[in-house]
């Protein structure tokens, strides 16, 4: 039976293409970002200044990521695993990334 009790509704309409903003607190725990790009160095900074240890996962290595990321990555603030390497690391985040995603798929 649906519910009715709430006609007329006085709800806002979803329009969509806004920002999902989340808060945690850190205590000690790691963010993975996906990307290397402006966007990821703005969630970076946002992960690094909520005491986050941020781990970003980039294509193509260091020199594909923009600035801002190759800056944090030289100062120790973030740590660049990079998706196309062989090294441990990277490997190692290849078969998580990969396993969170084969969890979540239809």
């Amino acid at each position: 039976m649906p519910h009715t009790s709430c006609l007329p509704c006085h709800f806002l309409l979803r329009l969509g293409g806004a920002s999902l903003l989340l808060a945690f607190r850190a205590q000690k725990q790691s963010m993975l970002i996906v990307g290397s790009g402006l966007l990821a160095a703005s969630r970076a900074f946002a992960a690094l200044e909520a005491d986050f240890e941020v781990v970003v996962l980039t294509k193509s290595g260091v020199d594909a990521a923009c600035a801002e990321i190759q800056w944090r990555a030289d100062r120790k603030e973030c740590t660049l695993v990079d998706w196309d390497s062989d090294d441990e690391d990277s490997v190692k985040a290849r078969h998580i990334f990969s396993h969170l995603l084969s969890r979540h798929s239809p």
